[in-house]
């Protein structure tokens, strides 16, 4: 026999193959035990399309080399054996298949029953099996035929053949139950029939075409699924067919004729009882007809009550519209009269002080009227003066009394500057240190100003620690005083190293020309008309021997103009990755560490204007945090001269495009998909868009809610009409409403499929809502809403899902205004009135904040649950909101201090915009037990946060902690 005989290839469109059929009817990842499994074509299939595991059994050990790479395991055995069932030993499979397998066997019945203990209960046997009472077969037998071939039906290698009926009555031998039975069909047509049935002498009739068109005729190989059957009902089982007697071919027939004949009589018994059922069929049919006809009626009178249901619901809708408006204009009708009340009572308290006003004024001119002539002439010279003087008194008494927040001259005159003996101080802590590290101080130069280029060299010269290079490169200066001033301190001090380039290669050329003097270990950028403080650095070398492994420092700075006046101080935050990537916050002073700079390539020219910005986002991209170090003090005056950026960027037009492009390339190698653009607001910024994933995560918006429909309302249908991210589901948690329209609206919202409705009637806990809400919560992210807020920009939640979707961001925020357009919560800073606050509260809504931080995207430490989105996988890993300790207050506070402390990034964008008619539903801590319990909820943050409340990484100590509006300390926290 060939070796290739039964190597067949698997045509998986074929629909009448037997193969097909079987593979069609086993299930992805199932455990196959493959009993002829020859070369592997079916296991190549199950293996590849459907995951399954194959254990191949063939006898054929050549051919088994070929199926081996698609199973788990491969056994050579000769099936009619049972010794190869110790390879098997404690395996469990779903599926026992046999392909044209059971034919070939000796004793097929017993091979099964053998494989029983390695089934479970949900285990099935697939087979396909030759039908021998193939119509082919039957005209064969009648022309005296029974040939075997090389392959077919009457395969020279079959020791058994199959019928329908044998073949279930072999199974059922084995102890497996036939659960379902198809076929793969060989029609033969009439033409071929009428010419086999000539051939055996016979003449051909629509009768005989029948019966060999029937489907045990057509079947030319059966499909067959079975199940093992359970021990105890084997013996409920039909015994199989029994063995035919061998009789005579006369008793044969006269069996038959007597069957006949008692056939014949129950047919005439059966067709007299079709009779009786026929006139009852029809009486039953007289009753159908009836009962159908009150069917049309009934059918009917449910349409036209439909018709009316129908239109009593678009009655309803109306009258609820209709409600909901009347509802929300009386609430806009009150709070009118709330403020029509309020002016009111300010108005009469004005009067009330004018009146007191006038009668003071007619007593002054009454007393003047009883002086004489002279005095009276006198008095009436001066009396106006008089008057403005008594009503101008205690304004200038209120002006002295008050203390501009944001005067840096104020500020820095009340704090105490640099005395030698501090300087001293500074010289002395320096003895001590142990090997400190060389500090470069990189200045290109070109055509500065004399004198501001020799202010910046002796501010760096005038330097506390001394353990430092000023590296220079001249770009090519035309003015001539540039070479002698620089040669001039050549000779004057060691330190001092000057490169003279030949040609003006621009900022970034000379920078790294400047870099290739550098023998220092740490290398700080100045620009050539810009000063350091004497202390620069020292406090430099200082965060060094505290941090030996930092990589990146940085320091706050101000502004400076040519007549000395200090200005527009930079008060930074820590690390902050997200502000980096909307604004170069590192800036000055900046102190890298050569070595990686240089591994990096220097300055890249291609970012000339922006290269410092550049080398930073390039610097931080494989830094830990730990590795940054931010000094908050000034130690660097950035001068503003003609020029210069510190007036502004657009003294360098082509700037802008490069910042653009420098942050655009820093996401370009992070792999975030982002599309970046020139702030429309602030000079010198970027906007980042981020992209948003292809398939976009389901958000679970989750408002709690108690009464307040107009709020609700508000809320609700501002999210409907406005927001453009279309995957979302909307969660009301009510807690406990009891107002009709309320109730009747949470009722309507409820026909919205994507809302759920929660029920929770126990005491207010706003900690404990948002929990159940989102543990019942279906979406990826989550965001929590307050139910009093109402959307303004279509994409705040594009938005904000653009961040929270990176691995590295907690929870992220969004920008909320009072209903007169002014802030509400721009971020929370820690340490606020003691526990936390909101950033810039009370600011006009186009205020751009200190130094731009209200219209930049940025890290914050926390930001309210009024409007957060995180999530769902980080909401549970730091346990959700604490409903113990904090069930009003703080409760958003902690959740994003947990989160933090987890090791994620919170970001606040200004680019998700909402109103926030804030404590709307729930009102303000205005009572007794109100007041306990926040007093009780600042306590625990205290105690839970410690001395981390006080130090808000997203500020600076040099800002206060008393007020919400970013302005200076007072006192000072340290001196700058």
């Amino acid at each position: 026999m060939s070796k290739k005989k039964y190597q067949f290839t698997l045509d998986t469109a074929e629909k009448n193959d037997s193969h097909m059929g079987l593979a069609r009817r086993i299930k992805p990842q199932q455990r196959i035990l493959e009993l002829g499994c020859s070369s592997g074509y079916l296991s190549a299939f199950l293996q590849q399309e459907l995951a399954c595991d194959v254990v191949g059994v063939d006898i054929d050990a050549d051919v088994l080399q070929q199926a081996a790479p698609f199973c788990v395991q491969a056994i050579v055995a000769d099936l009619d054996t049972d010794t190869w069932l110790a390879e098997i030993e404690g395996q469990q499979f779903d599926v026992v298949l046999c392909a044209d397998v059971l034919e070939h066997l000796k004793n097929p019945a017993a091979m099964l029953t053998s494989l029983k203990p390695f089934l479970h209960a949900e285990s099935y046997l697939l087979a396909s099996v030759p039908n021998v009472a193939h119509a082919s077969i039957r005209l064969e037998l009648l022309q005296g035929h029974f040939d075997y071939e090389t392959l077919g039906l009457l395969d020279d290698t079959h020791l058994h053949f199959y019928t329908r009926d044998g073949l279930i009555s072999m199974l059922m031998q084995a102890g497996y139950v036939c659960c379902d039975i198809s076929y793969s069909i060989q029609d033969l047509a009439d033409e071929v029939i009428d010419q086999h049935l000539a051939n055996a002498g016979l003449q051909s009739s629509p009768m005989a075409r029948e019966l060999l068109h029937t489907p045990d005729a057509v079947a030319y190989q059966f499909i067959i699924q079975a199940r093992p059957t359970p021990e105890e009902l084997l013996q409920h089982l039909p015994q199989p067919l029994a063995p035919k007697p061998l009789v005579s071919s006369g008793v044969f027939y006269g069996e038959k004729q007597e069957k006949i004949v008692a056939l014949a009589h129950q047919l005439e018994t059966e067709l007299e009882h079709n009779k009786h059922h026929q006139k009852h069929i029809g009486q039953l049919e007289e009753v159908i007809k009836f009962l159908e006809q009150r069917l049309n009626t009934e059918a009917e009178h449910n349409k036209n009550h439909q018709l009316a249901i129908k239109a009593w619901q678009e009655s309803t809708v109306v009258l609820d519209e209709a409600l909901f408006d009347l509802t929300a204009q009386l609430q806009l009708e009150q709070e009118k009269n709330t403020r029509l009340s309020s002016e009111q009572v300010f108005l009469m308290d004005r009067v009330a002080c004018l009146t007191d006003n006038i009668q003071h004024l007619e007593q002054v001119l009454q007393r003047v009227h009883n002086k004489i002539s002279y005095r009276v002439v006198r008095g009436m010279k001066n009396t106006p003066k008089k008057i403005s003087g008594l009503l101008s008194k205690t304004e200038k008494a209120d002006k002295h009394e008050l203390i501009n927040f944001f005067d840096y001259d104020a500020w820095l005159t009340a704090q105490s500057q640099w005395h030698e003996q501090e300087l001293s101080a500074y010289r002395g802590d320096v003895k001590t240190w142990q090997n400190p590290p060389k500090i470069a101080v990189l200045m290109p130069v070109y055509n500065p100003d004399k004198d501001c280029l020799v202010n910046a060299v002796e501010s760096v010269l005038r330097q506390v620690y001394g353990n430092f290079e000023l590296c220079i490169a001249d770009d090519a200066s035309t003015a001539g005083y540039v070479r002698e001033v620089l040669q001039s301190y050549m000779r004057k001090d060691s330190r001092v190293k000057v490169v003279f380039r030949e040609q003006n290669g621009h900022i970034s050329a000379a920078s790294n020309s400047a870099l290739s003097l550098v023998e220092a270990d740490y290398v700080a950028l100045m620009d050539h008309d810009d000063l350091l403080t004497p202390d620069a650095l020292y406090w430099v070398v200082r965060s060094i021997q505290q941090h030996p492994d930092v990589q990146l420092i940085y320091s706050d700075e101000d502004k400076m103009d040519l007549q000395g006046k200090r200005y527009a101080p930079y008060f930074k935050p820590d690390w902050n990755p997200e502000l980096l990537l909307s604004h170069n916050f590192i800036c000055h002073l900046g102190v890298y560490k050569t070595a990686q700079v240089n591994a990096l390539g220097g300055f890249n020219p291609d970012f000339d204007g922006a290269q410092d910005y550049d080398l930073a986002l390039r610097y931080v991209a494989g830094l830990k945090l730990e590795q940054i170090v931010h000094i908050p003090r000034i130690l660097y005056h950035w001068r503003a001269v003609a020029g210069s950026t510190a007036n502004g960027v657009h003294e360098k037009p082509y700037a802008e495009a490069r910042i653009e492009k420098a942050v655009a390339s820093a996401l370009e190698r992070q792999h975030r998909p982002a599309e970046v653009s020139a702030h429309k607001q602030l000079p010198g910024a970027v906007r980042v868009r981020y992209l948003l994933p292809e398939v976009l995560p389901l958000v679970s918006i989750v408002i709690p809610t108690r009464n307040g429909f107009h709020l609700l309302h508000r809320c609700v249908e501002s999210i409907f009409a406005k927001t453009t991210y279309p995957n979302y589901e909307l969660i009301i948690i009510d807690n406990g409403s009891n107002d009709l329209v309320s109730l009747r609206y949470l009722q309507r919202l409820q026909e919205n499929p994507r809302v759920s409705i929660i029920r929770d009637d126990s005491p207010f806990n706003y900690a404990a809502l948002n929990n159940k809400a989102v543990a019942e919560a279906k979406g990826e992210v989550i965001a929590l809403l307050n139910n009093d807020l109402e959307v303004i920009n279509a994409d705040w939640l594009d938005e904000m899902v653009s961040h929270v979707v990176h691995p590295e961001v907690g929870a992220v925020g969004a920008k909320l205004y009072y209903p007169d357009d002014t802030i509400q919560h721009a971020g929370v800073i820690v340490g606020l009135g003691g526990v936390a606050g909101h950033s810039h509260k009370h600011s006009p809504r186009d205020n751009p904040g200190y130094c731009g931080r209200l219209l930049l995207a940025q890290n914050l430490s926390a930001v309210t649950a009024a409007c957060l989105l995180v999530r769902k996988d980080v909401f549970d890993q730091v346990g959700g909101f604490d409903e113990q300790h904090l069930s009003v207050a703080f409760n958003d506070v902690d959740l994003c201090l947990r989160i933090q402390e987890q090791g994620f990034y919170n970001v606040w964008t200004p680019y998700a915009e909402m109103y926030h008619y804030e404590s709307a539903s729930r009102g303000y801590e205005d009572t007794p037990e109100k007041q306990a319990r926040f007093n009780k909820e600042v306590a625990y943050m205290k105690h839970r946060w410690g001395e981390g409340l006080l130090r808000d990484p997203a500020y600076n100590p040099n800002l206060t902690l008393d007020r919400e509006d970013f302005s200076f300390a007072w006192p000072h926290a340290n001196n700058i």
